[in-house]
């Protein structure tokens, strides 16, 4: 679309609606922090969203959006949503996932599956004290009390892939959104969903009731959903706002992970020499048992490795606000693009960060390659906005990084070589709300042992 416009910035019409669309990182920057109150979500971006998250964040604007924001951030700050023991005791389920053969290699396994398999028996342990065995069982067990029916990880992945599809759907059509409504959203995906996180709610309150002592307390009150409660006691707002957490880091950390792999088996150099630096500055694969974000964080190349992953796959590709008034944007305007471009009181701008990350003017001319060595001298502009930016930005970037970061780390300590079974597929997207790639199979060979590198 902007190769055949040949702009950066331009208008079309959808739908009877009139639209700009940008790339340019001025623009971008203009929405996101130093215009901030010109633009909002819509009402449009909360239609789509509400019958599923209702008000929670990542759908509200103004006062409730502050709301929102100043109940969930001390929580983030406070814990970062990382646990390296419930990390490493998942990360040994998918282990088990993942026998090697007489030659050292596993079966071909459909690792963006079994990502989100990870994602989502990981995020409801540490976020509701609950696991749902997604990658072990097919049942649920809340660890704070027993439920009143059953309730399987196949449910609830299958709610949730269906859910965030339809909403996709629902985001295609813009202002006419509510056409798209179908009863398996509403009287299935939906009501299923909502049911799982009002158990978890459930299960919190009874264990609160049943504390007999301050110690117990104490302990407790390390768990995400312990800490939310004390902010707010209604049921409704409870489940909103922790369905957002939810999906957000289920989806987008399986995003970047998958992609990881993906790009890592296409590389095998780049494979590695991560695998080098990570063995280097963190240890091997005997010394799981040391490992602590710290280290982690000490790994710079690991931290190049997720940086371009998400410059070329971004978990959230492309993204819109509204002018809450008559406004303009800084580039767009004239032949040349370079004088300001005039915005109407409602108009909505669509902004594509994964088309962004690879300008040329910012990147170098192989700003399509996969190259992590890129980011040993590069500084993160408004060019590179896979978290977003301004207030508005990402509250669980650290906790994303931090997981992947070590999930990575764990497989790539672990096995010393990773091949795709078809090498000269082309990447395929997933349809959702995030960017995932589409199922895919790969091969890992486990490092023999007692060696550190292949």
């Amino acid at each position: 679309m902007f190769l055949e416009e040949k702009r950066r910035t331009f208008e079309t019409s959808i739908l009877g609606s009139t639209i700009i669309h940008t790339v340019e990182p001025k623009n971008i920057q203009a929405m996101m922090v130093t215009q901030f109150g010109d633009f909002e979500l819509g009402k449009m971006r909360r239609g789509v969203l509400f019958p599923l998250i209702g008000n929670g964040i990542s759908a509200t604007d103004g006062k409730t959006w502050e709301h929102n924001r100043a109940m969930l951030r001390p929580l983030f700050v406070r814990a970062q949503m990382v646990d390296v023991e419930l990390e490493e005791k998942h990360t040994q389920n998918l282990f088990r996932q993942l026998p090697n053969n007489k030659d050292g290699w596993t079966n071909p396994v459909n690792i963006t599956q079994m990502l989100f398999q990870f994602t989502l028996e990981f995020s409801t342990e540490l976020l509701f004290k609950t696991t749902v065995h997604s990658q072990s069982s097919s049942s649920l067990q809340i660890l704070s009390a027993k439920p009143t029916k059953s309730f399987t990880s196949q449910d609830l992945a299958k709610n949730l892939d269906e859910a965030t599809q339809h909403l996709q759907k629902r985001f295609s059509l813009l202002d006419l959104y509510w056409l798209h409504n179908p009863k398996s959203f509403q009287k299935k995906n939906i009501k299923d969903i909502h049911r799982f996180i009002n158990l978890c709610i459930e299960g919190d309150v009874q264990r609160t009731r049943q504390q007999e002592n301050r110690e117990l307390e104490s302990k407790q009150d390390s768990g995400f959903l312990n800490a939310l409660f004390k902010k707010t006691e209604d049921p409704t707002e409870l489940r909103n706002q922790l369905l957002n957490i939810l999906i957000a880091s289920r989806d987008t950390t399986t995003s970047l992970m998958s992609w990881t792999f993906w790009l890592l088996a296409k590389h095998p150099e780049i494979y590695n020499k991560l695998r080098s630096h990570i063995i280097t500055h963190v240890g091997s694969d005997d010394q799981a048992n040391q490992i602590t974000f710290e280290r982690l964080n000490s790994c710079r190349y690991l931290q190049f490795v997720m940086k371009e992953v998400l410059r070329l796959y971004p978990p959230i590709a492309i993204n819109s606000r509204k002018a809450t008034q008559d406004t303009k944007l800084p580039l767009g305007g004239g032949s040349d693009e370079q004088s300001p471009i005039f915005l109407k009181e409602g108009q909505v701008v669509i902004f594509y960060a994964h088309i962004t990350h690879t300008l040329r003017e910012f990147w170098g001319p192989d700003a399509n390659n996969f190259d992590p060595d890129r980011w040993a001298d590069q500084k993160s502009t408004w060019a590179y906005l896979s978290f977003s930016g301004g207030p508005r930005i990402c509250l669980g970037q650290q906790s994303a990084l931090a997981e992947a970061g070590y999930l990575i780390t764990r497989m790539l300590q672990r096995f010393d070589r990773a091949k795709l079974a078809d090498p000269h597929a082309s990447a395929a997207h997933r349809p959702s709300t995030t960017d995932s790639p589409a199922d895919y199979m790969i091969y890992f060979h486990e490092a023999p042992t007692g060696t550190t590198l292949g």
